[in-house]
């Protein structure tokens, strides 16, 4: 999911963005802020398909945010649009471009979760599907059910809770895709896991939840347990 933020107030960028970040802590959704700190920067960048939602401040020197998002809603008409306005002056010329809500600044973290949750009602959520054959079916398996990668007789085992899928797409490239999500970690070659299944960390090995375990880097161990370490630390913050 991308997400803009047009603010040419950097203290609301930054109180936004934390609100985000904070928000998609406890939901297995991978998404990426883009700020920009004015309607003209942001429309330069716009191209359709680019983002999902846009966080669009309405009073903003220059070209203002209804504007903007004029100019977005007839080049993408799919993208939603959360305005945030000082004053409600606008709100009714906010239904010309079918806007998701109207935030009145300042607003409170509860406010901008109602924002949220409406986005999820009207779009929803998707969490990221690894797709790949296994014994010449078509399997779609969300990131969140899968535990760690390995490889058995030469093809590419995928363990989830109860059960291994066996393909032939190469570890290579599999966990290339998995990669770019923050929840996996390369622990050893030819060994990629899940850090959210991980519920020990022993001396040479991660314990997971389904009872299983995972080999680390001799050598590089440290540096594995450190990279875990700073995944929960993250989450942990952004939980507070």
């Amino acid at each position: 999911m991308k997400i803009a933020i047009v603010d040419d107030m950097h203290r609301d960028r930054i109180c936004l963005a934390s609100y985000i970040k904070k928000y998609f802590s406890t939901r297995n959704v991978p998404y990426e802020i883009v700020e920009f700190s004015s309607g003209e920067e942001f429309l330069d960048h716009f191209v359709k398909d680019a983002y999902d939602l846009v966080f669009m401040d309405i009073y903003m020197k220059q070209k203002n945010g209804m504007e903007a998002a004029k100019e977005v809603y007839q080049k993408d008409p799919k993208v939603s649009i959360v305005f945030q306005s000082t004053s409600d002056e606008f709100g009714v010329a906010s239904y010309a471009v079918h806007a998701l809500y109207y935030l009145l600044k300042p607003y409170s973290e509860e406010e901008f979760i109602q924002a949220m949750d409406k986005y999820q009602k009207q779009k929803g959520f998707e969490e990221p599907v690894l797709e790949f054959v296994s014994e010449r079916v078509d399997i779609q398996l969300e990131y969140h059910n899968i535990y760690f990668l390995d490889t058995i007789k030469r093809k590419t085992a995928i363990h989830t809770k109860d059960h291994v899928f066996l393909t032939s797409s190469t570890f290579a490239e599999i966990s290339e895709m998995l990669l770019k999500d923050r929840r996996f970690l390369i622990c050893r070659r030819g060994v990629l896991v899940n850090m959210e299944m991980i519920e020990k960390v022993e001396s040479e090995v991660f314990r997971l939840k389904n009872g299983e375990s995972v080999p680390l880097h001799l050598r590089n161990k440290s540096k594995i347990k450190q990279e875990y370490l700073s995944f929960m630390t993250e989450r942990m913050h952004l939980q507070e």
